[in-house]
């Protein structure tokens, strides 16, 4: 419609001001009561893991709605059968039996968003420094014994977890019949 393309047009006039604002070739612009959210402004540890949350949310709901499609529909009937309410159903059948592909879906997440420095760059503000940051930092200047152990810590909670979580896997798979 013609609002909307007027509305990218203004944002284009917008950004370009901003832009040779920021290089000291113009004065602010007159629209940032429209566009006041786009200016970049510093967000913080809480506004990181809010955006690192909401970026990496389509990881875990991709395995969460895989674990609730192949769930035995049988086992919440036969709560609701048994007198079980419904948040009693959901945290004792439930989720119970789609926690491992929450926890799946939040391992990838978690080692995808140690990856991301691009992200975490542009959205930290000078207080806020993530730790692919602070080895990004200082890797710069040369790979020194503090970069080593970090990486060594990195694998082992890496492996450890795997590891617990086979183990919990393994103690939890259900008897087959034969």
């Amino acid at each position: 419609t013609r609002g909307d393309v007027q509305e990218a047009i203004d944002m284009t006039y917008y950004m370009a001001g901003e832009g040779r604002r920021q290089f000291g070739q113009t004065t602010p612009s007159e629209m940032v009561s429209k566009f006041q959210m786009s200016v970049r402004q510093p967000v913080g540890i809480a506004g990181l893991i809010a955006i690192f949350g909401i970026y990496y949310a389509p990881y875990v709901y991709m395995f969460t709605a895989s674990a609730l499609r192949n769930m035995d529909p049988s086992l919440e009937e036969a709560a609701e059968i048994s007198g079980v309410g419904p948040v009693r159903t959901l945290f004792t059948v439930t989720f119970p039996l789609i926690a491992p592909a929450i926890i799946s879906g939040w391992m990838l997440a978690f080692t995808l968003s140690l990856d991301d420095l691009v992200i975490a760059s542009f959205a930290s503000g000078p207080g806020a420094t993530t730790l692919p940051m602070k080895i990004y930092s200082q890797v710069r200047l040369g790979v020194t014994p503090e970069i080593n152990a970090i990486g060594t810590l990195v694998l082992a909670v890496s492996l450890t977890v795997m590891v617990a979580a086979q183990l919990l896997l393994r103690c939890h798979r259900p008897l087959s019949a034969g």
